[in-house]
C-alpha cells in the first residue's frame, strides 16, 4: 500500500449567531416611556420658566409610575428567559429615569400645589368670609371681580355701591350666603372643610374648596371657587372668588331657619301682595312714608299723599315683571322681628324714574316673636338641624307695615337676569 499522507478535514465555518441574544421588546417599550417622561418634565420646566408660572400636570407622575411598572415587568421577563433575552441594563436605566424625573416632578407638584391651595384659602376664601363677617359686603363683592379689575376699584364701600349698585352687586347681596351674614352678623361662622380639587388654567390656577357655614338658621355646605392670575411682568399673583361657581350646595336648617324661610315667603308672596291692594285706601299714607329716613317736606306732602294712593304707586316686581321676587331681609334685635322688603315707587313728585324704596314690615304676633328671639339667643349652636321642619306659619304671622322709606337717586336693586344662577340661592 502506498503511504499516502493523511490530511485533517477543514474546520467548520464560524457561526456568527453563536452567543447572540435579542433585546427584549418590553425593555424597549419601558425605556421609551421613561424617555418620554424625561422629555415631558423637561418641556414643562422650560415652559414654566418661560411663562414665569409653574405648570402643574398630575398625569406626568402617573406616566413615570407607569414607566417604572413596565421596567419591572421587563426585568422579570428577561430573567425568566434563561439567558435568551437581553436588556437588563436598559430596564435599569429606565427605572432611574422614571424615578429621578417622576419623583422630582412629584415633589415639585406637591410643594407648589400646597402653596397655591393655602394661598387660595388665605387670600381668597378666608378674606372673603372675613369681609362678610365684618359687615363689609362691598369689599367682599370687590373680591369677586377679576384681579385686573380689582386694581381699578377703590377699597371704599360708597364708591363700590355707586359703581355696581345698579348692576351686579344687588344679586350678590341677595344670595343666601350674603343674606346669612346680613341677618346674623358675627353669629355666622365659616368652617374650613378641605380642598376639593385644583386645576391649571391658561392664566393661573383654579381651586375648589369646601366650607360649612353655620348660623342660627342652620348649617350650609358651601363650595368656594377661587382663581388666581399671575402677572408675568410684576410676578404678583392676584386672587378672586369666582362667584357664579360659589354657593350653597346643601343645607340643614334649624327650626328657626324654617320659621325665617316661611316668614320671608309669607311676607313677599302673600302679605305684601294683599297690602299693595289695600294701601291706596289708607286714610293717611304719609303716616309711614319717609324720604331717606326723614318726614317729607311740607311743600310736597299733599302731592305725595295723592300719588301714594294711586294703584300703581308701589311696584313689588323690582327689575320687571319677569324677574324673581326680591326676598326680604330679616332683622332680629331688641326692637323685635322685622322684614325689610325692596320695592319701587312711582311718585312723579320725586322723579320720573322708578324710586327705590324699602318697606319695613313688623311681626306683630307676640308668641312668634318670643319664639324667634329665644331660638337665636345663647346656645343656638346646639339646636338640632334637619332638611325641613313642620312649622305651618300660613295665616299666623300677623304682619304690619311700619315704614316706607323712599330713596331717590339710590341704585335700583332689581335682580339682573343672570343673577338667578349666582351664589347658590337667593
Amino acid at each position: 500500500m502506498s503511504d499516502a499522507p493523511r490530511t485533517m478535514p477543514p474546520p467548520a465555518p464560524a457561526d456568527a449567531a453563536v452567543g447572540y441574544r435579542p433585546l427584549a421588546v418590553s425593555a424597549l417599550i419601558a425605556f421609551a416611556v421613561a424617555a418620554l417622561t424625561a422629555v415631558v418634565v423637561t418641556a414643562i420646566a422650560v415652559a414654566s420658566w418661560a411663562k414665569g408660572r409653574a405648570i402643574l400636570s398630575e398625569p406626568v407622575v402617573f406616566l413615570a409610575a407607569f414607566g417604572v411598572i413596565l421596567s419591572l415587568i421587563a426585568r422579570w421577563q428577561i430573567r425568566r428567559s434563561e439567558g435568551t433575552r437581553a436588556g437588563l441594563g436598559l430596564t435599569r436605566a429606565s427605572i432611574w429615569l422614571c424615578v429621578l424625573f417622576g419623583l422630582g416632578y412629584a415633589a415639585f407638584l406637591v410643594g407648589i400645589g400646597w402653596a397655591v391651595r393655602m394661598q387660595a384659602r388665605d387670600q381668597a376664601a378666608e378674606k372673603w368670609f372675613g369681609y362678610m363677617a365684618a359687615g363689609q359686603p362691598e369689599l367682599a363683592f370687590r373680591l369677586t371681580r377679576d384681579p385686573a379689575q380689582q386694581r381699578s376699584i377703590l377699597e371704599n364701600a360708597d364708591a363700590i355701591r355707586r359703581r355696581f349698585g345698579a348692576t351686579d352687586m344687588p344679586s350678590f347681596n341677595l344670595s343666601e350666603i350674603a343674606r346669612q351674614y346680613r341677618t346674623w352678623g358675627a353669629k355666622v361662622s365659616a368652617n374650613w372643610q378641605g380642598m376639593k380639587q385644583m386645576e391649571t388654567t391658561p392664566a393661573g390656577y383654579s381651586v375648589e374648596m369646601n366650607y360649612q357655614l353655620q348660623s342660627p338658621e342652620g348649617r350650609f355646605d358651601v363650595e368656594v371657587v377661587a382663581m388666581c392670575v399671575d402677572d408675568p411682568e410684576s410676578g404678583d399673583r392676584g386672587w378672586q372668588v369666582v362667584y357664579p361657581r360659589t354657593g350653597v350646595r346643601g343645607r340643614q336648617v334649624t327650626r328657626l331657619g324654617q320659621i325665617c324661610d316661611e316668614l320671608r315667603y309669607e311676607c313677599s308672596h302673600r302679605f305684601l301682595t294683599r297690602w299693595t291692594g289695600e294701601f291706596p285706601n289708607t286714610p293717611d299714607p304719609l303716616a309711614v312714608f319717609r324720604i331717606d329716613g326723614n318726614v317729607p317736606p311740607q311743600a310736597q306732602r299733599e302731592k305725595l299723599a295723592s300719588e301714594l294712593k294711586s294703584p300703581a304707586a308701589v311696584n313689588l316686581a323690582a327689575g320687571g315683571p319677569m324677574m324673581p321676587t326680591v326676598p326680604p331681609n330679616l332683622r332680629v334685635d331688641a326692637d323685635g322681628v322685622r322684614l325689610v322688603c325692596y320695592v319701587e315707587l312711582s311718585l312723579p313728585t320725586l322723579g320720573n324714574d322708578p324710586i327705590p324704596a324699602h318697606v319695613t314690615v313688623q311681626v306683630m304676633n307676640d308668641s312668634l316673636v318670643k319664639e324667634i328671639l329665644d331660638l337665636q339667643r345663647r346656645g343656638w349652636e346646639q339646636q338640632p338641624t334637619q332638611p325641613r321642619w313642620d312649622v305651618q306659619l300660613k295665616g299666623v304671622p300677623d304682619l304690619k307695615v311700619v315704614e316706607i322709606n323712599a330713596r331717590p337717586g339710590a341704585p335700583r336693586e332689581g335682580i339682573q337676569p343672570r343673577a338667578v344662577q349666582m351664589g347658590g340661592g337667593g
